[in-house]
């Protein structure tokens, strides 16, 4: 019994009912929830009425909370493979869990009402239930026989056939807005939610700062139209029509951090992942099984090293197939849908990476540094009240409108544009190529591989930079897109490694 029925029966037996006290510890829980039996005790003791109300209250709330019992008597006669089965059967109805098959393999999902989303169910936990539920039928070969039934349920459902269509998302008042209509109804579990927006539609709702503050932050209108329909685009999860990820560009405290703790509150009560971009161009494949349900990766801080497989990073962004490999469990295929928004002072490593890769990148840049005795420590909560998520959602749906009129995103670059922007931000032979090179057949010269890196050296030692080993520098500029290394003639005459047709801008070579 709890803490409160114990006290309804200490307080009868205060009263001077030490019989009916007594009587009561040993009656059953059942009994005590019979209607008969206690109206029986308040005939016998009238003026206890009140207490055994109150008494029959607590019991009553205690049997709401407490789980489902397995009605294990009625399979009793039965084999213990059949008593397997329908546990397995009453589990899966009781707990709404459901079997989800991807490739070959059986997960399982469990259904929160509260939040009307499907969320995956380690199957450890699982097999834990039937401890609290069976006591003693709880047997090696029951157990070996229920993993069987429950893996093999008739009940299954496919991994794509999870998740709401595109033209939907659930948000956190358990109603499903219309994408395009406006308008809301409520959630099931049938329609199989994976994901939630911490926020509800309102029409009318005006911003208190956050408007402000992503202006500061994103400062030409062509950057800020590109989030607000990058923004609508997650919302359409999971589909996948775009095949582009985010790229946010700029200085430290330029506001960049700040504006991704304000998309982690936002997609809060998602399923959202935080792998380092470079990350998931690694050959291993065991971390990736978290962009499986992931509506968003936030990448806070972009790692500043070498990417090993651009293959796999545009795999992940065009949600084509990729294999998972978790940590003592049988691998998988699936289809990542998660979008991508990174953060970054610096440009990702593309030596070598083709233009496809520059494709699949939108990029805009975080350009105003905002003062150390002008910052805000609590920004980020003033940020992300419940007015400002609200219009940040009608914000996002707007700019998902603009995105499907245009069929494009405002800020699409070509691969060549993101090239000359991202040299920008890069290493220092990046920004040495955007400041001070120019491929040009016309006005170009033949200009020996040595030749340029002293200019580069001398370069580094005005921009007060540390200059790259000569080999290095050479073979990042040889793998850039804009610039041919052969043997040639020299603009000296003689034949040496060169790089061709090029002019170089501040210097003298």
């Amino acid at each position: 019994m709890t803490d409160d029925v114990e006290y309804w029966i200490q307080e009868i037996e205060d009263k001077g009912k030490t019989s009916l006290a007594e009587s009561l510890r040993d009656a059953s829980i059942e009994k005590l929830t019979n209607e008969a039996f206690m109206e029986g005790l308040k005939k016998g003791y009238p003026n206890m009425e009140p207490h055994l109300d109150a008494l029959q209250e607590d019991i009553n709330a205690q049997n709401e909370n407490q789980p489902a019992k397995f009605p294990i008597e009625e399979y009793q006669a039965q084999t213990k493979t059949r008593k397997a089965q329908a546990y397995a059967d009453w589990l899966i109805e009781e707990e709404v869990i459901r079997p989800v098959v991807i490739d070959g393999k059986t997960l399982f999902y469990n259904y929160d009402k509260d939040r009307k989303v499907w969320n995956q169910l380690d199957f450890e936990m699982i097999m834990k239930l039937p401890h609290r539920h069976l006591g003693g039928e709880f047997t090696r070969h029951f157990i070996l026989q229920f993993k069987k039934s429950f893996r093999n349920h008739h009940k299954f459902m496919k991994y794509e056939e999870m998740g709401l269509e595109p033209e939907e998302a659930l948000m956190e008042n358990g109603k499903i807005l219309d994408l395009e209509k406006k308008s809301f109804r409520p959630a099931m579990k049938e329609d199989k939610a994976l994901n939630c927006i911490r926020a509800v539609y309102q029409k009318g709702v005006e911003p208190d700062g956050i408007k402000d503050f992503l202006e500061r932050t994103i400062d030409t209108e062509e950057g800020l139209k590109t989030l607000q329909e990058y923004l609508g685009y997650v919302l359409t999860w999971p589909e996948s029509k775009y095949e582009k990820a985010l790229l946010i560009l700029g200085d430290t405290d330029t506001g960049k951090s700040t504006l991704l703790e304000v998309l982690e509150k936002f997609f809060e009560d998602s399923e959202t992942s935080n792998l380092a971009f470079p990350d998931i161009g690694m050959e291993r494949a065991f971390h990736v099984e978290e962009l499986k349900d992931a509506v968003i990766n936030l990448d806070h801080d972009m790692d500043d090293k070498e990417i090993s497989s651009y293959s796999r990073i545009k795999k992940a962004i065009s949600n084509n197939k990729m294999h998972a490999d978790p940590k003592g469990e049988k691998g998988f295929k699936f289809r990542p849908r998660a979008r991508f928004i990174i953060a970054s002072n610096d440009s990702p490593d593309d030596s070598g990476s083709g233009e496809a890769f520059y494709n699949r990148f939108l990029t805009i840049q975080a350009n105003t540094r905002v003062p150390e005795e002008e910052k805000d420590r609590q920004l980020v909560e003033r940020l992300c009240s419940e007015r400002n998520l609200s219009w940040l959602l009608k914000w996002s749906v707007e700019g998902l409108e603009r995105l499907r009129e245009q069929n494009r995103f405002t800020g699409e670059r070509s691969e060549y544009e993101t090239k000359k922007l991202w040299d920008k931000f890069g290493s220092s032979t990046q920004r040495f190529i955007h400041d001070q090179i120019h491929a040009s057949r016309e006005e170009g010269r033949n200009i020996p591989t040595t030749d340029l890196y002293e200019t580069y050296e001398l370069w580094c030692e005005e921009q007060l930079e540390e200059a790259l080993p000569q080999r290095q520098f050479i073979s990042q500029v040889a793998s850039h897109p804009d610039i041919v290394k052969r043997e040639t003639e020299a603009y000296t005459g003689a034949r040496r490694s060169c790089f061709i047709n090029i002019e170089v801008k501040g210097y003298a070579v």
